[in-house]
C-alpha cells in the first residue's frame, strides 16, 4: 500500500489497496463523499465510483492508464496551496 503525500485535505486521504484498474482511497475525515464521488465519477477514463460511508473510502475503477491514475490522486489532493 502507498501513501498518497499532500492528499489529506478535504477530500482525500491515502491509497488502502490498489489493482491494475482499481483504487480504494480513504477519505479524509469531514469529507463530504457525495461530493467526492461527484468529482470523480466526470474524469476522463474512470469507469465508476463507490462510496462506503461506513468506511469512509471510494473504490474508484479506472481504465488503467498511468495518466489516469495520477490524475486521480492530483484530483484528490486538491488545488495546490
Amino acid at each position: 500500500m502507498t501513501g498518497v503525500t499532500g492528499a489529506t485535505g478535504a477530500t482525500g486521504g491515502e491509497i488502502l489497496h490498489e489493482t491494475a484498474r482499481r483504487l480504494r482511497l480513504s477519505a479524509a475525515p469531514g469529507a463530504d463523499l457525495e461530493q467526492l464521488s461527484a468529482s470523480l465519477v466526470p474524469m476522463t477514463g474512470v469507469r465508476s465510483v463507490r462510496v462506503n460511508a461506513p468506511l469512509r473510502c471510494v473504490v474508484v475503477h479506472y481504465d488503467g492508464l498511468p495518466e489516469t491514475r495520477a490524475a486521480l490522486l492530483a484530483g484528490l489532493r486538491g488545488p495546490p496551496k
